[in-house]
């Protein structure tokens, strides 16, 4: 019978772990018993059952930490494939870094397994890998469990229950979740990009749109030359709302933006 929602086990597991004395000086065998597999435990893995929970997962030349797989009593391993791989490190290393990334994810690739998470125990990066992906960002969630313990639950909760990676909704879910990301990530580059493009190369529609408000308040219109030159010297104080009008007020300061534009021989 599945179970929907982990979180309140979840939830205590993670308070658990948080009161854990000096976990930052702990071995990477210690922060696999005493948080990996507790974790799984809460997420609904019987971390004692191999048939679900393989340590030393052996990929190629090398082995992952944790393989998580659908119950399957009985059958020989190679009949059932892993659906997670779990790298663990100790708190003191950088989990950030781009060659961990790489090694997990080629573990990925290597048993086309989807899901994957590298921890430090404190700090939880999940991936999601799939054939084609590219250079494209594969990092859709970091858990802190130092942080929110219902956020870091519900995390957890959706993408590391046993239920949910079994029936495959995790492996969904992080497609979303990864989707999004990168949607909002190419959305907020692009919006860079542009607003530098503005008021790095005074693009010829902010002149425009300069001139046409000068001229709706002067009843003539600004050349454009004297525009560009006006936002180019007061590019700083256009870029700091609020800056402008105080600058300009203090002893030998510029007068206003448009107070310029309007009266070059201010």
């Amino acid at each position: 019978m599945l179970r929907a929602d982990y979180r309140e086990s979840i939830a205590q597991a993670v308070s658990g772990i948080r009161d854990m004395p000096s976990l930052e000086e702990r071995s990477k065998a210690a922060i696999a018993q005493a948080v990996v597999l507790r974790l799984l435990a809460a997420a609904g893995w019987d971390v004692f059952d191999l048939s679900q929970v393989m340590p030393g997962y052996v990929t190629g030349n090398s082995s992952v930490d944790f393989a998580l797989m659908p119950p399957a009593p009985g059958r020989p391993r190679g009949a059932v494939s892993p659906r997670v791989f779990i790298d663990v490190r100790t708190p003191g290393e950088n989990i950030e870094s781009p060659q961990l990334e790489r090694q997990l994810l080629a573990h990925c690739a290597r048993e086309e397994v989807s899901l994957a998470a590298l921890t430090n125990g404190l700090r939880w990066l999940l991936f999601l890998w799939s054939p084609g992906g590219g250079r494209m960002e594969r990092r859709f969630c970091e858990i802190d469990l130092r942080g929110d313990p219902e956020a870091a639950a519900e995390d957890v909760n959706r993408y590391l229950t046993k239920d949910r990676v079994c029936n495959g909704q995790a492996a969904r879910s992080a497609e979303r979740a990864l989707r999004d990301s990168n949607r909002e990530t190419v959305g907020r580059r692009a919006i860079l990009q542009g607003w530098r493009q503005v008021v790095g190369g005074l693009d010829e529609g902010l002149i425009g749109l300069v001139a046409t408000a000068a001229e709706q308040r002067a009843g003539h219109r600004p050349d454009d030359r004297l525009v560009r030159r006006v936002l180019a010297e007061n590019r700083a104080a256009l870029l700091a709302p609020g800056a402008e009008g105080a600058a300009a007020s203090g002893p030998g300061r510029r007068p206003p933006l448009d107070t310029v534009l309007l009266h070059p021989g201010f």
